[in-house]
C-alpha cells in the first residue's frame, strides 16, 4: 500500500515538472518574438525622422532633416517649443529678428521641418549656432544675400596680438557659432603651442608685429575644437565650396592679402557673407575703430588672390 502511494507521488511530481518546463519554454518564445518585433520596428523606422523627439511632438508631425541653408524671416510669427499643442508651448515671437533686417538680423538657418497632413508646416530655426524654436514655415523664405552674425576681432585691440591675424580671424569665425565669446584673443594666442612646424603651432612670436609668425589650418582646427567649435581644414577648396559653406551659416578663414588689395602680402581674413558675384570679408588688420574692417569683394578677385601659388590655398571652415 505504502509502495503504491509513493509511486503516485512520484508520477505527480514528474507531471508538475513537465508542466512547469512547458510554460517556461512558452514564455521564452513569447519574449523572443516580442524582442524581434521591437528590434525590427526600430530598424525599419523612417530614416528621415529625428530620433528621440518627445512623443507629443511626433504624435501628429513627421520631423524631417533640412539642409540648414540660411533663409530670412519675413513676418511676425509666434515661436514655439514644438509644433503640437502650440497654445501651451509658445516661447516668444519673431519681433527681435525683424528689428533690423538691413543688418541681416532676420537671417536664420532651418535645420528641421515638421510636416503633417492637413496641418501647417513648421520650420525649426537657428541663429549664431543656437536653436530658437519652431515657426510657421510661411514666415521663412529664401534669401539672395547671406551675412552671418559675427563679432569683429582686431589683432591690435582691445586684446593685442599684433602678428596673430590667423587667430584673430579664427575668433571672428567662431563668434558666428557663439563660441569663445568671452575669451580674449591674447588668451587664445597664449594657449597656442609654439613650434617650428606651422601645422603644430606658431613658428615665431605672434605678439610682435612684423615677426612673421605663422600657423596653418591644421593647428587652428585643433584650437577651434578646444573652444567647442566644429572646424575642419578645407585647404584647396573651390569657389563653389566657399559659397556652399557661407550660405549654410559657416564662416571660412582663408589666406590672402590685406583687404584683398596687396597681392603679395601674407595675411589671413574671414569670409562672413555672400551675394551673387561677391563675398563679404572681414580683415582683422584694423589698428583703431575707424580703420576699414569689412568689405564686399568680387568672388573672382578673392579666388585669384587665394589661388596664388605661394599661399597654397590654405583655408578652414567653422561650422
Amino acid at each position: 500500500m505504502k509502495s503504491n502511494w509513493l509511486k503516485l507521488v512520484a508520477v505527480i511530481v514528474i507531471l508538475l515538472a513537465v508542466i512547469v518546463g512547458y510554460r517556461h519554454e512558452k514564455n521564452v518564445a513569447n519574449y523572443n518574438r516580442t524582442r524581434v518585433t521591437a528590434v525590427s520596428s526600430v530598424r525599419h523606422r523612417s530614416p528621415n525622422k529625428i530620433q528621440g523627439q518627445p512623443k507629443n511632438l511626433t504624435k501628429h508631425y513627421r520631423i524631417l532633416l533640412s539642409n540648414s541653408k540660411t533663409q530670412r524671416v519675413t513676418s511676425l510669427e509666434n515661436i514655439y517649443r514644438n509644433p503640437n499643442h502650440t497654445k501651451q508651448t509658445q516661447i516668444g515671437n519673431t519681433k527681435t529678428l525683424l528689428q533690423n533686417p538691413k543688418n541681416f538680423t532676420n537671417l536664420v538657418q532651418v535645420d528641421q521641418k515638421a510636416v503633417a497632413k492637413n496641418k501647417p508646416t513648421f520650420d525649426h530655426i537657428m541663429r549664431q549656432g543656437k536653436p530658437i524654436g519652431w515657426v510657421n514655415a510661411n514666415a521663412v523664405h529664401s534669401t539672395s544675400t547671406y551675412v552671418l552674425p559675427y563679432v569683429y576681432i582686431s589683432q591690435f585691440w582691445p586684446s593685442a596680438a599684433e602678428d596673430a591675424c590667423e587667430e584673430a580671424s579664427l575668433k571672428t569665425a567662431m563668434s558666428t557659432q557663439n563660441k569663445a565669446m568671452n575669451v580674449p584673443l591674447q588668451q587664445i594666442v597664449k594657449q597656442t603651442p609654439r613650434s617650428k612646424n606651422p601645422n603644430v603651432g606658431y613658428t615665431k612670436n605672434p605678439y610682435k608685429y612684423g615677426s612673421h609668425a605663422t600657423i596653418y589650418p591644421d593647428a587652428m582646427v585643433r584650437i577651434a575644437r578646444k573652444y567647442g567649435a566644429q572646424a575642419k581644414d578645407i585647404s584647396g577648396a573651390t569657389k563653389s565650396q566657399f559659397i556652399q559653406e557661407v550660405t549654410h551659416g559657416h564662416a571660412v578663414v582663408f589666406e590672402g592679402p590685406y583687404m584683398l588689395k596687396k597681392p603679395g602680402s601674407d595675411h589671413d581674413l574671414v569670409i562672413l557673407g555672400y551675394r551673387k558675384g561677391q563675398f563679404f570679408v572681414a580683415d582683422p588688420f584694423a589698428r583703431h575703430h575707424k580703420s576699414p574692417k569689412t568689405r564686399w569683394a568680387s568672388t573672382s578677385l578673392l579666388m585669384r588672390l587665394y589661388n596664388k601659388k605661394f599661399r597654397h590655398q590654405r583655408a578652414l571652415v567653422v561650422e
